[in-house]
């Protein structure tokens, strides 16, 4: 926490080049990527209030679901949803991780050799999905993101 907030801390060193390599906290591995090009891609998105109420929605539930692979997901939900519906839009995105998460292809739009969707397994992408499911069914949102 820093001055009352949560602050997420991203383990990486520049490459030459555009691109930076991470850390990846579970394989204890790198990742080669371009945080730049991710930051540009969700900020240019028209979906960042999409991304920010799955995030609640993810931190209220205590969901392990990594943010890149979560704000790609929700891109991905919304590829063929309306802009400005956010509670419609929310909606959409928790049924299309419902119903495909846990069989969707998730890779990295500044390097496609990642594939970002195997941050999870198998047992942790049947836990999202069934949070959000069950999220879906509660139809309170105050308990889904409040």
């Amino acid at each position: 926490k820093a001055l009352g907030m949560r602050v997420d801390l991203i383990p990486a060193y520049r490459e030459r080049g555009s691109g930076c390599v991470l850390f990846n906290k579970k394989t204890g591995g790198d990742v080669h990527t371009d945080l730049t090009q991710h930051v540009h891609l969700v900020g240019n998105s028209g979906r960042q209030q999409e991304i920010c109420a799955v995030k609640i929605w993810r931190e209220r539930n205590k969901v392990d679901f990594p943010s890149l692979y979560l704000e790609l997901t929700v891109l991905k939900a919304l590829e063929s949803e309306p802009y400005g519906q956010l509670t419609h839009n929310v909606g959409a995105v928790l049924r299309y991780i419902g119903n495909r998460f846990e069989q969707a292809e998730v890779r990295d739009p500044a390097n496609e050799d990642n594939l970002v969707s195997n941050d999870l397994s198998a047992k942790e992408k049947k836990a999202v999905a069934k949070a959000a499911r069950d999220a879906l069914y509660d139809e309170n949102w105050k308990k889904i993101l409040w």
